[in-house]
């Protein structure tokens, strides 16, 4: 017995090891993917999709999978979707993603809406809340050379915290401005693109953790790319729904 359970553990170990790896891998083809899809395949010419590349590099995936995903990401492995869902209190959940098969796309979809308490909205109904942003995320060593790029950009915001910066700005123009971040001799850390909310929508506990749940379930959908929302949580002891 004390052999079998030996092996046991192991074997549930390596299970739980592999789970992690294969999410790991999941979040930087989805990076991978996003990235391409923004700014081409030459990560060359395109410092996010260079920052996913590394990423990936790190958690040991294949260059065989990263090249399946740039493929992917250039419209060769499936077609763009999103998709508007409504949580509880009103909020709206964007779930964008590539997938190759609308049909089971949209039954998986449904199949974690109805386990979590989701709901399928008509289009542009919570499309409608949000507006689309490239977000850069640059370690500033030099003092004001960051948010005079960003201004000769056109970045709607640029906004410093604990010595880093970060810029909001639109999708077509957030190329134009990491290459001239690089060329400064600047640092870039992250570069994404989401969809940012033009209002809240407050939870109380409940709610929120319901939200939570579904949005986290959306996540795991082999398929998607991402998930947007706008709730925005109660303090505690304010109450719930």
């Amino acid at each position: 017995m004390a052999g079998h359970s030996k092996w046991s553990n192991i074997k549930r170990l390596k299970a739980k090891e592999d789970a992690k790896r294969s999410k790991a891998f999941s979040k930087c083809a989805k990076e991978i993917i996003s990235s391409v899809k923004l700014g081409g395949a030459d990560p060359n010419m395109n410092p996010r999709l260079r920052l996913a590349i590394q990423r990936a590099k790190k958690e040991n995936m294949p260059q065989e999978a990263i090249n399946r995903n740039i493929h992917k990401g250039e419209g060769k492995g499936g077609e763009d979707f999103l998709y508007e869902v409504y949580g509880k209190g009103g909020v709206g959940i964007l779930v964008e993603g590539v997938t190759d098969n609308r049909n089971r796309m949209i039954t998986e979809l449904r199949i974690v809406m109805n386990k979590r308490g989701g709901s399928l909205a008509s289009p542009g109904s919570v499309l409608f809340h949000f507006r689309r942003c490239a977000q850069v995320k640059v370690s500033q060593h030099t003092r004001g050379t960051v948010f005079n790029l960003a201004l000769e950009s056109g970045a709607d915001e640029c906004e410093e915290s604990d010595g880093e910066a970060y810029i909001t700005i639109a999708p077509e123009l957030v190329n134009d401005l990491t290459k001239s971040i690089e060329a400064s001799g600047e640092r870039i850390l992250e570069v994404d693109v989401d969809y940012l909310p033009n209002s809240w929508v407050a939870c109380g506990d409940t709610d929120a953790a319901s939200n939570e749940s579904l949005i986290a379930a959306l996540e795991e959908l082999e398929d998607v790319s991402g998930t947007s929302h706008n709730m925005e949580m109660k303090e505690k002891g304010a109450g719930g729904s």
